[in-house]
């Protein structure tokens, strides 16, 4: 192959010159290309498209994972593979995080806002309208005001 013979040729020239160590770089960079020469011959990017998944790159013949918003049927995005993968079914009841929920049966555009304490991502994941930066948790928002029976805020 054409990356053989240019090897070849790096490795004579170190040799002549006697340069161990630009022998040992040549011969650590030919690897480390034929390590991550993955043939993608067969796994072409628009099948892959069609596929919902990422472009082949680590695995020899197989698209990438599921594309965001896309599992494949085991249920999950994070794994290389050549099968289909399809929008998650809409599951705000099953007792599980499925979809786009962030937390079990609650959050998103696609269930009911979530309860205190719960996971969130933005603050329309809460029932309280108030998702934490620092915890990713539904809240009360400190900046909301604070209401008793004649007073609001100490005043």
């Amino acid at each position: 192959s054409r990356l053989s013979n240019i090897t070849v040729g790096l490795l004579q020239s170190a040799q002549e010159v006697d340069n161990v160590e630009e022998v040992m770089q040549v011969l650590v960079a030919s690897t480390a290309v034929q390590v991550s020469n993955v043939n993608c011959t067969l796994a072409p990017f628009k099948k892959c498209q069609a596929l919902n998944r990422e472009e082949c790159f680590a695995v020899n013949q197989t698209c990438g994972r599921c594309l965001s918003g896309y599992i494949d049927g085991m249920g999950t995005r994070k794994v290389d593979g050549n099968t289909p993968c399809f929008e998650p079914e809409v599951t705000c009841s099953d007792n599980a995080l499925s979809g786009n929920e962030t937390d079990i049966d609650c959050g998103s555009f696609d269930c009911l806002p979530c309860l205190l304490n719960q996971t969130c991502i933005k603050s329309t994941d809460c029932n309280s309208g108030y998702c934490s930066n620092d915890t990713k948790r539904c809240a009360i928002n400190p900046a909301a005001p604070t209401c008793g029976e004649e007073t609001c805020n100490g005043n």
